[in-house]
């Protein structure tokens, strides 16, 4: 995802820095980034389609150009044997492509609703697709045909990300409308709605602590906090403001740092027991709109808004 102000910023508009790449002479946003359980593959996404760089020396090993006007998220199964994607034509419809993983195969292609798709995640076990989207709903979808298992109503607003917990038990969805819902995905019944953002919620992200707590959620939002959930129980455990509104997150991998990009072109790095933060040392070359960690690296990959993909080191930060 994980996935996610890459949804919301196209929506409403149209430590040290180890190498940065731009997608040639083309400067649309990267809004879409995952790296490869092996740490082997980075993986890109923006208007111009999808691009796969090896992570020791960045270079392009392979463009995928996409047939759909704007690209929003991407995501590898868990096994990695299938790579999604989400996006569409603004007011036409929705479109969710999956491609065999890494040959980059089509294995199919769904066009639905009436407008764009933001956000797209795999559940545990890989067999479900869960969509955000502009229609103020979730679509719950099979991956291995693309059938709609489910629609879940409930946001006034659109979906800007969906993400489920890492035992797949629940999912998220947050929204325009200052919301996160938390759905039992099985019977997509709502099981509760988290209400303390004061404006639009951006994205939310999932983890499991390395000491076994709680699996927790952090949501960024246009209210210019993160705050953090213990969503099984519906508590806030905490929250972080900062000068501007957080337009993406990312959690390390053992599930207690959150890395936040603000829009003042900051990416922080937050311990989510201390609140201690710490701003990276990278260039400031338009917004980050999306965050990938490395999956055994200090290290960590973002998508700027002037098309850049950018390493980015935190080894020594809080």
């Amino acid at each position: 995802m994980t996935g996610c102000v890459r949804q919301l910023t196209l929506l409403i508009a149209a430590a040290f820095c180890l190498e940065t790449r731009c997608d040639e002479t083309v400067h649309t946003p990267v809004t879409c980034l995952a790296i490869s359980g092996d740490g082997q593959l980075l993986v890109s996404g923006s208007q111009h389609g999808i691009t796969v760089r090896g992570w020791q020396q960045f270079d392009v090993l392979r463009r995928l150009p996409i047939s759909f006007q704007q690209l929003h998220d991407l995501c590898l199964s868990p096994d990695e044997s299938m790579l999604a994607i989400a996006g569409g034509n603004q007011a036409q419809h929705a479109t969710i492509e999956v491609y065999s993983w890494p040959g980059l195969e089509l294995i199919w292609r769904k066009e639905f609703s009436e407008d764009v798709a933001y956000s797209v995640a795999f559940d545990a076990a890989g067999t479900d697709l869960a969509v955000a989207g502009h229609d103020h709903r979730v679509h719950l979808m099979s991956a291995a045909t693309g059938d709609v298992l489910r629609v879940l109503s409930g946001h006034s607003k659109p979906v800007t990300c969906v993400e489920y917990l890492p035992d797949g038990k629940l999912l998220l969805s947050c929204s325009i409308d200052q919301t996160i819902r938390i759905w039992n995905p099985k019977d997509g019944a709502l099981v509760r709605s988290l209400t303390n953002h004061t404006l639009a919620v951006n994205q939310v992200a999932a983890a499991t602590p390395s000491d076994g707590r709680l699996a927790l959620a952090v949501s960024a939002g246009e209210d210019r906090t993160i705050r953090v959930w213990q969503p099984t129980i519906g508590r806030m455990v905490r929250f972080v403001r900062f000068d501007t509104p957080v337009s993406a997150v990312a959690w390390d991998v053992d599930g207690d740092r959150v890395f936040a990009a603000t829009k003042d072109q900051r990416l922080n790095s937050i311990d989510t027991q201390t609140l201690d933060r710490k701003v990276l040392n990278m260039p400031r070359h338009g917004w980050i709109y999306c965050i990938a960690v490395h999956p055994s690296r200090s290290e960590l990959a973002v998508g700027t808004s002037n098309g850049g993909v950018r390493r980015v080191s935190f080894s020594g930060n809080p």
